[in-house]
């Protein structure tokens, strides 16, 4: 290859400037070739990368990229391999993110604090605290013991693709509806709440599950780290806000029309599950799936297990 192709070659594959002179032009072009379709092979834009040319004719270019037109081929498959396809921040790879700010005031608000808390207080008054610890962790062994033997078939359906929007939004409306049903339940009924306790658990933690499974669609490999970090991020912003605004309220309910810290916290509930339903539009509105070719053989159950 020319000298420009090789050091253009060296500098963009991260190569060293012992590259392109440590071989002839015939053995150049073979190392070339591989490292491109190496880099090739993890996008998804490669079928269509020359347009009509077949693979076949775009190796006989590389191989032949002494001429003036090959020449031109190589360099142009050169820069749409080394040069980023997608870009890092999309509407697509926001509106996934946004997702992971509405769901984590459940996480926050609820299983942290207003739960536990309104429990001992509220659901179980009177009652002694040990007992009212182990009626809380019985209650998140159960979920915790569903979710287990249910993520193995979820992870299979979200593997095989085209169900993972679907199961992500009746799940949310699992979990968003029994939160937010918390603020029916009366006094000393303990055992209510630890029922829709248990499905609100249910839905957040297995609707995580093809939550996380829709990355791929919205980013390209090289953006997952950054993208689930954004995600991430913004969970515990948007968690920590609701949060802030409920604890807010109840050391001054009287300033936004309570009559006292009960009522406040009924209200939380409320506001979590509808805080949830509504992040988690963005994502069914923008994301568009991905349907994926291989399918398990068998049945979904043995995929799983």
């Amino acid at each position: 290859l020319p000298s420009t192709i090789g050091n253009r070659t060296a500098s963009t594959l991260s190569a060293n400037d012992e590259f392109a002179q440590s071989y002839s032009a015939h053995e150049t072009a073979r190392r070339v070739r591989n490292l491109v379709f190496t880099r090739l092979a993890e996008t998804d834009f490669g079928p269509t990368l020359l347009g009509q040319v077949q693979v076949d004719s775009r190796r006989r270019n590389v191989d032949q990229a002494t001429g003036m037109i090959h020449r031109k081929v190589v360099v142009r498959l050169l820069f749409e391999v080394a040069l980023p396809q997608k870009k890092c921040l999309t509407k697509e790879s926001v509106a996934w993110a946004l997702y992971d700010w509405g769901n984590s005031a459940f996480a926050l608000s609820v299983l942290a604090v207003l739960f536990p808390l309104f429990l001992g207080s509220y659901w179980s008054a009177g009652d002694p605290g040990p007992a009212v610890t182990s009626r809380l962790a019985w209650a998140t062994a159960i979920a915790s013991v569903i979710v287990s033997l249910l993520a193995p078939i979820l992870g299979a359906i979200a593997d095989s693709g085209g169900y993972r929007k679907r199961f992500l939004f009746v799940l949310t409306i699992l979990g968003a509806v029994s939160t937010a049903a918390l603020s029916l339940v009366g006094l000393g009924d303990w055992i209510w709440a630890l029922g829709l306790f248990v499905m609100a658990s249910i839905g957040y933690y297995s609707a995580a599950v093809f939550y996380d499974s829709l990355i791929i669609d919205v980013s390209h490999p090289r953006y997952y780290s950054l993208i689930s970090s954004l995600g991430l991020s913004l969970g515990y912003f948007g968690g920590a806000f609701l949060l802030s605004l409920h604890v807010w309220m109840m050391y001054t309910p009287e300033n936004f029309g309570f009559s006292d810290p009960t009522d406040v916290v009924k209200f939380a509930f409320v506001s979590v599950g509808a805080w949830w339903l509504l992040f988690l539009l963005p994502i069914m509105l923008v994301v568009r799936e991905s349907k994926s070719a291989a399918v398990a053989r068998g049945s979904t159950m043995r995929a799983a297990y």
